[in-house]
């Protein structure tokens, strides 16, 4: 039968109510287009009068079927799965998910990129669940992150899809809840440096997913109070590789990516400054604020856009930046503070007009205020690092 004739056969089949076991058949064809077109009419026939029943009934034929179904009818079947899923699961389908999972995802050896993208998007889901709901659906974390730990020993390799990298570290960012051990983090910032390294001596293209997810496990590691320069030199040695400049332009592409590494950078800088640990030539954060500047031209309605919309969270990180350089006086005779004075300048004297119009969506007092005081050379800034000590 051609792929028309059977997509034929699908769409009729989708109009009866008995017509499961002939959509499953063809659901496990080895054409891609005509599994996709199987799962798709399954999940939107009468068949089944509520999702649990239809999660409930795949589950089961994707745990009973694994061996006799190609990798891309499993492919299909878990996306719709993933779609399908509740934010409050029953605990059958809790229970089916776990043996999905540790039965035959995590001690699977799959070398099909398609079949691993949906199996990490159903952990990935499952993961936000928890996260949101702060419910426990997995069983284990310890075998996930040992997953996790596998699929990002594989960014070092110059033949996987790009778009598979990138569910890998989407997967990596989900975990960062449940990585509370020190050791569990060294293993993956380990391994993302390493990537990181490898990436950038060969001069390919880093993409922004990569580079975001070595900042946010740094930044939760030099948090962590068992943090020792000498046992993690390994996690800067991108930093004395890179510049500021370097990591900005990876950003660029994506403003929340850019934002709040911007901020996270910010984060590490004064975590390991206050701790007195290790210095990061090259990221105060005068210099990587201005390195941003520069990157928009040091425009400063590109500031003003960040401030006013709500996609990014440009307020928290330039609130953070303000409080740090009137705690350290010394970041206002630094040279680049002139052109960022000059772009703050600007700034201020907008947000203090559309103050007096009301025409700011919040009140933005408290930052203008800090603008001030940067403005004329820290003066009073004594008083000005405790007056907002408690707004983070």
């Amino acid at each position: 039968m051609e792929r028309e004739e059977k997509i034929m056969k699908i769409i009729n089949m989708g109009r009866c109510v008995d017509s499961c076991n002939g959509l499953i058949d063809l659901i496990s064809e080895p054409d891609h287009v005509v599994s996709y077109m199987a799962c798709s009419q399954l999940a939107n026939s009468p068949i089944f009068s509520n999702n649990t029943q239809l999660l409930e009934f795949l589950m089961n034929h994707h745990l009973c079927c694994t061996k006799y179904t190609g990798n891309n009818s499993m492919a299909n079947i878990l996306n719709i799965i993933t779609n399908k899923l509740p934010e409050k699961p029953t605990e059958h389908i809790v229970d089916l998910l776990n043996a999905i999972i540790y039965n035959e995802i995590l001690n699977g050896n799959v070398d099909d990129y398609l079949l691993q993208y949906a199996q990490i998007g159903l952990i990935i889901k499952i993961l936000k669940i928890e996260n949101r709901s702060n419910t426990m659906i997995l069983r284990d974390h310890s075998d996930v992150i040992t997953y996790a730990s596998s699929l990002l020993n594989l960014l070092n390799y110059q033949n996987i899809p790009v778009y598979f990298k990138i569910q890998a570290l989407k997967f990596c960012q989900c975990l960062k809840e449940h990585m509370r051990a020190v050791s569990q983090l060294d293993v993956v910032l380990n391994l993302l440096s390493k990537a990181l390294l490898k990436i950038t001596k060969t001069e390919e293209k880093l993409f922004p997913e990569l580079v975001y997810s070595f900042l946010m496990y740094f930044n939760i590691l030099v948090h962590h109070n068992s943090f020792n320069s000498e046992e993690h030199q390994i996690h800067t040695s991108y930093f004395k590789n890179t510049t500021a400049e370097d990591i900005i332009d990876i950003l660029l592409d994506q403003d929340d990516v850019l934002i709040n590494g911007l901020l996270l950078l910010l984060k590490i800088y004064t975590k390991l400054l206050n701790a007195s640990i290790v210095q990061l030539e090259g990221y105060n954060p005068t210099e990587v604020f201005y390195e941003f500047l520069k990157s928009v031209s040091f425009d400063e309605s590109i500031l003003l856009d960040f401030l006013i919309n709500n996609e990014t969270n440009f307020l928290g990180y330039i609130l953070k930046y303000a409080n740090y350089v009137l705690s350290a006086p010394s970041e206002l005779a630094c040279e680049k503070m002139i052109c960022v004075r000059g772009t703050i300048g600007r700034l201020n004297q907008n947000l203090i007009r559309l103050t007096n119009k009301n025409l700011l969506p919040y009140n933005l007092d408290p930052l203008i205020r800090k603008f001030g005081l940067i403005l004329i050379n820290g003066t009073d800034t004594k008083n000005s690092s405790s007056e907002f000590h408690n707004f983070f």
